[in-house]
């Protein structure tokens, strides 16, 4: 396991925790980090599409724009720790690039309420955010209604079939009433 000694006093709880779970390659465990951060359902690359997408409303712009740069900072600090480990260069150790959107995401500036209006040509709506609601399924636009993995995998803390098997219980008990409530002729 990748110890203390080699990433130095990390700030980021983010960070922290990741390179907890890393065994040998520090690099690719950065770089890991990297794609976690910048993909999935609340990634960088997504709060950037929802913060300009066509139905995105002036409550949501702060409440994503604290977590894009929550995520900015915890890269900036990973991105140290993986120079500083010889991460990425010719012959450095288990050479482990970093995505460009992932690097383009953690330096890119946070959308305005002004670049929504002048992408949209009209006023950006003032509309009701309500940050923190998930549901079982992404939406559509999103991933063509595919579950959701990551963020069960996040808020059970279960992975593989335990996650399986806790949403069909969990979800799928929720599509069925129970047995003593049907009447039985």
């Amino acid at each position: 396991m990748v110890g203390k000694e080699i990433w130095g006093d990390v700030t980021s709880k983010a960070l922290r925790r990741h390179l907890k779970t890393c065994k040998d390659n520090v690099c690719q465990c950065i770089s890991t980090f990297f794609d976690k951060q910048n993909g999935g359902h609340d990634g960088m690359a997504e709060r950037f599409d929802r913060m300009m997408a066509p139905n995105a409303v002036k409550s949501g712009i702060p409440t994503h724009a604290d977590q894009i740069i929550g995520r900015q900072r915890a890269l900036d600090e990973a991105n140290d720790l993986y120079n500083n480990q010889g991460c990425g260069g010719p012959g450095a150790p288990a050479h482990a690039p970093i995505s460009e959107e992932a690097m383009r995401n953690a330096t890119r500036g946070i959308p305005t309420i002004e670049d929504w209006e002048t992408k949209h040509g009209r006023p950006m709506p003032e509309g009701d955010y309500k940050p923190g609601q998930h549901s079982l399924m992404t939406t559509p636009e999103d991933s063509g209604g595919i579950l959701d993995w990551e963020y069960w995998e996040e808020v059970t803390g279960l992975t593989g079939v335990a996650l399986g098997a806790y949403l069909i219980i969990s979800e799928g008990s929720r599509l069925f009433p129970a047995r003593n409530l049907v009447p039985i002729p």
